[in-house]
């Protein structure tokens, strides 16, 4: 008792370790969920402490939020509303633009279906070789190409040249294959496997939700979104990669970073559950390659 007296604080500090030790050796399940919340909420507070709040940054967030749909319209918007801001963005000269939203069908609108339904019938009735026929083709053709919200907006990316899309991986019971075509844009963006620690291991998919063709052909490269989130509902980990059909492909976060690096997906190699590295440089992995944000 004389010890715990002079030394009050040291006493304290084995009693309090001693205890986490014996929690950790005998690891009974509610012990387990109490220790792995500490341990999140400690990673919370060590950031926390780190934060340079008043840091400078290049990335600009261009959000679309309440005001903006009170402002435009309700959402979503015509596609064409979306290239004209990303044609502003555009003026600024970014490295990159990350646009994330998945463009995973396309956007028609009413009255060019109409319009392309009439196109249909005046050319199945031999309209266009009337006097004046192909003069009014031409002018519904120019009435058209305005309403091509989904054209507009991929000629907007295919001119930049620097816009990263999403992609959604997932797994579930019943498989759905990509057809052949997707299969062949999707290994674009594939890393390159130089190795792989036994016990190391990435999230398997069987289905993937891509952009629509006109959108795939147009992005300069694409990544998956899917967030890794923690008990917690929180998200303090990078899912950096994820495998489908043998093959590993970056995050949106990854591919965003190496393409303001200048770096090409196909340059970037893996060897998983130790590392990404690309020229100089390199990034250490977890057993399941998730990286700490």
């Amino acid at each position: 008792m004389g010890l715990i007296k002079r030394y009050p604080a040291v006493s304290w500090g084995l009693g309090i370790t001693i205890a986490f030790l014996c929690l950790a050796f005998f690891r009974p399940s509610a012990t387990d969920d109490f220790l792995n919340t500490l341990e999140l909420k400690l990673y919370d507070v060590r950031m926390g402490m780190l934060a340079e709040p008043e840091s400078e940054s290049s990335i600009v967030i261009v959000d679309i939020d309440d005001q903006s749909i009170a402002n435009i319209g309700r959402w979503p918007w015509p596609r064409s509303y979306l290239a004209q801001g990303l044609h502003l963005i555009n003026a600024g000269e970014p490295a990159v633009i990350g646009m994330n939203i998945i463009f995973s069908e396309p956007q028609v609108e009413e009255g060019l279906d109409v319009l392309k339904k009439m196109e249909k019938l005046f050319m199945t009735l031999g309209l266009n070789e009337a006097p004046n026929g192909e003069l009014y083709h031409q002018r519904m053709v120019e009435r058209m190409a305005p309403l091509e919200y989904d054209a507009i907006l991929a000629q907007v990316m295919s001119d930049s040249e620097n816009v990263v899309l999403p992609a959604s991986f997932y797994f579930t019971d019943v498989a759905r294959s990509l057809a052949e075509d997707q299969l062949s844009q999707l290994e674009e963006n594939r890393l390159t496997l130089v190795g792989k620690n036994e016990n190391s291991s990435a999230p398997l998919a069987n289905v993937v939700e891509l952009p629509i063709p006109i959108f795939l052909d147009s992005a300069l490269c694409i990544g998956h979104s899917v967030l890794a989130l923690d008990p917690d509902g929180k998200v303090r980990r990078e899912q950096l990669v994820y495998e489908y059909e043998g093959n590993l492909y970056p995050s949106y976060a990854l591919a965003i970073a190496a393409s303001a690096l200048g770096v090409s997906l196909s340059d970037i190699e893996i060897d998983l559950g130790e590392e990404l590295r690309s020229g100089p440089h390199a990034l250490p992995l977890t057993r399941d390659s998730n990286v700490y944000i």
